[in-house]
């Protein structure tokens, strides 16, 4: 299963690309998924039927289907990502980045009180009455 951390760094890429043209071009992202889905069949198909490599195949074929998304995505972004970088975003960005974890902040106060009981009880009996009441 190590051979599946070839995907994650294309993944991450690939979900950027996806946010830039989502903003700018929405049709796009649904264009990419079909360029993907299409080239994941024939890549498993290719891979798994005729190479017969099992799982590995499988995990190469995304691998390939993400690469050709990605370089999709890229052609389609290029008038976007060739221009210049506005660090005046990321300073905003950064100056309101703390909002996401503010909303956040109640769900994990309330969750913080079970993980502590049940890590000092070393038990979950009181936490399943709890959930049941």
């Amino acid at each position: 299963m190590i051979l599946a951390l070839i995907l994650v760094p294309l993944y991450l890429l690939s979900r950027n690309l996806t946010a830039i043209n989502t903003a700018f071009q929405p049709h796009v992202t649904s264009y990419s998924l079909v360029v993907f889905e299409a080239t994941k069949l024939l890549a498993v198909f290719s891979f798994v039927y005729f190479l017969d490599l099992g799982l590995d195949g499988v995990i190469f074929a995304l691998f390939f289907a993400q690469l050709v998304q990605v370089f999709y995505q890229i052609y389609l972004a290029r008038t976007k990502i060739r221009t210049k970088f506005h660090f005046h975003f990321l300073k905003n960005w950064l100056k309101f980045s703390w909002l996401t974890a503010y909303s956040a902040g109640p769900t994990f106060l309330r969750n913080l009180d079970l993980t502590l009981y049940t890590i000092i009880s070393l038990s979950v009996t009181g936490v399943a009455f709890y959930s049941v009441a």
